[in-house]
């Protein structure tokens, strides 16, 4: 499924819910360390460390509880790989993360000044990860490696190869559903994780001031709410996405060496610590944070998820916004049209 070899180990919770329906809390402040052992046991477990072509590491950091999945790939690109109106690495990565979900892609310098492509998959989880949403997480996250894999195969055949040691912690052992408990440091919840359906988004985080439209296919709730203001929220085949953007232009009505800018811009914000992906399709300026909801959230963690991803959203947009004017000062660059942030 990863382009990896196939495991041999089958997971200890496979097809079983998480212990228990009543609730359970975890520690108000999680142990990085405890929290990334959990998280390392999950990416073992779905043969994580069989990933084809890429170096990959997971680790969580506190404060909010936040699960991250980062990866290197192998291949690298020469500096001049970047230049040239639309078909640099910036507008070639752009197309990667304007057409999946996960994982988020961009480009950084290695110390022999070549590109590299990187890839990342966040998941904050203020209130609280059962064991079952971090094995869907991982899970997606790799299977989007995969994909990316493809993509860059494809768009960069017969890359150089340079391998990057991924860093290696600690790794819990045993049944990890057993840490399931009352004030475990390892930010795992328990009890029931409902379906994650439009009405609950409009109820019970937002009210009911946003204007609910339907979905095309009807499948798992699809849909969308969009509201007068700030971003809006969307539920497509399991995965929330919270979005808002700025309209610049046509497609077509800007110069070359702008959309190259401007996908520029957009890798500079995807390189960046957190989950919000930035994309340029030719007209408008898209952030979005896409989060997996198959597993089902607890009513806290729905709350926790739309409020904070909405706001992250809306600073990022707003901070690009703030950019593209400040480069645009006296000259006949990007006229920003209205923003929905």
């Amino acid at each position: 499924m990863f382009g990896r070899k196939s495991s041999k180990t089958r997971r200890q919770w496979k097809d079983a819910p998480d212990p228990g329906t009543e609730s359970i809390a975890p520690a108000r402040h999680p142990d990085a360390e405890a929290a990334s052992s959990v998280v390392r046991r999950v990416f073992v477990e779905v043969g994580g460390e069989d990933v084809a072509d890429f170096d990959v590491d997971v680790s969580a950091t506190t404060g909010p509880l936040t699960v991250r999945l980062g990866a290197v790939w192998h291949g690298t690109v020469a500096p001049t790989a970047g230049l040239g109106a639309g078909s640099g690495v910036d507008t070639a990565l752009n197309s990667w993360n304007a057409g999946h979900t996960v994982p988020r892609a961009y480009a950084r310098l290695d110390d022999s000044d070549q590109i590299r492509v990187c890839a990342d998959s966040v998941m904050t989880c203020g209130a609280g990860v059962t064991v079952q949403q971090l094995d869907e997480w991982m899970r997606r996250a790799l299977a989007g490696l995969s994909a990316l894999r493809e993509y860059l195969g494809q768009r960069w055949p017969g890359a150089a190869t340079d391998a990057v040691a991924a860093p290696v912690g600690q790794v819990a052992d045993g049944d990890i559903t057993a840490l399931v408990v009352a004030g475990n440091p390892y930010g795992l919840l328990g009890g029931k994780t409902p379906a994650v359906l439009l009405p609950r988004i409009g109820v019970e985080v937002v009210g009911r001031t946003e204007v609910k439209e339907s979905g095309v296919s009807g499948r798992r709730g699809n849909g969308y709410l969009r509201f007068a203001d700030g971003p809006d929220v969307a539920l497509h085949d399991g995965t929330l996405s919270v979005s808002s953007g700025i309209a610049l232009g046509t497609p077509g009505s800007l110069d070359p060496d702008t959309v190259d800018w401007l996908h520029a811009l957009c890798g500079r914000v995807n390189a960046l610590p957190g989950s919000v992906v930035a994309v340029f399709d030719g007209a408008n300026l898209t952030c979005a944070v896409h989060r997996p909801v198959g597993s089902g959230l607890s009513d806290a963690q729905l709350t926790d998820a739309v409020t904070r991803d909405r706001v992250a959203v809306r600073e990022t947009v707003l901070m690009l916004l703030s950019e593209i004017r400040e480069d645009s000062a006296g000259t006949d660059g990007v006229e920003d049209g209205s923003a929905d942030a």
